[in-house]
């Protein structure tokens, strides 16, 4: 396979961009001088190994995927939120939900390798065009599902999800506003990000909502 030094170069760009950083400041935070990475992100200088490694570490992301073909990187699947949502995703926050993508990612591959023995996926299919109908009848069933009563509180809520098969980490979100986020994410699935900004209780009661 041929190493496409443009779209290594883009890659590195569009997560600099991506997070709002500028040269000056990936070059403080990695140790890769200012013309090293001004070169490697215009595709005129071939990356050493311990650049490659430097710089998937630092973004937080597959060093494989910076070497490889691929033209999305994972954090594109939010590209699109954080254009909408532009004003309440500081620079932090973005570099949380990165973080937390790439511990989902880590977490999947994981459970690859040691599966969780507890784990118990749940399909509900919709039948008729009563939506509200639906949200309870798959509420019920879920409830059922997880071996709940009708009025039983689970005991812990994110364990009930990791064992649906969901990817669940908190994180902390400048804007208390968002209690959490749900992102597909191509490669690990199912993921949620709890915002622990949130006061504890507010917290609890919105996750099992």
């Amino acid at each position: 396979m041929t190493f496409d030094l443009s779209l290594f170069g883009s890659k590195l760009k569009r997560y600099r961009e991506q997070f709002d950083f500028s040269i000056d400041e990936v070059s403080t935070l990695t140790g890769i001088s200012i013309p090293t990475l001004t070169a490697l992100e215009s595709g005129g200088k071939r990356p050493t190994g311990d650049e490659v490694l430097i710089l998937a570490d630092y973004y937080k992301c597959d060093y494989q995927f910076f070497i490889s073909n691929e033209q999305l990187a994972p954090f594109e699947q939010t590209e699109t939120m954080f254009r909408r949502y532009g004003n309440e995703f500081l620079k932090q926050d973005r570099w949380a939900v990165q973080e937390f993508l790439f511990l989902c990612e880590c977490e999947e591959f994981l459970l690859g390798l040691i599966p969780r023995i507890d784990c118990k996926p749940f399909k509900f299919v919709k039948v008729g065009t009563y939506f509200k109908g639906h949200a309870e009848q798959a509420a019920a069933r879920l409830r059922n599902h997880l071996g709940y009563s009708y009025n039983q509180v689970g005991r812990d809520v994110y364990d009930d999800f990791r064992s649906l098969g969901f990817h669940v980490f908190r994180r902390e979100l400048s804007n208390s506003n968002i209690s959490g986020l749900y992102i597909k994410h191509p490669i690990a699935g199912k993921c949620i990000l709890i915002n622990y900004s949130n006061p504890n209780q507010v917290v609890r009661i919105r996750r099992s909502y």
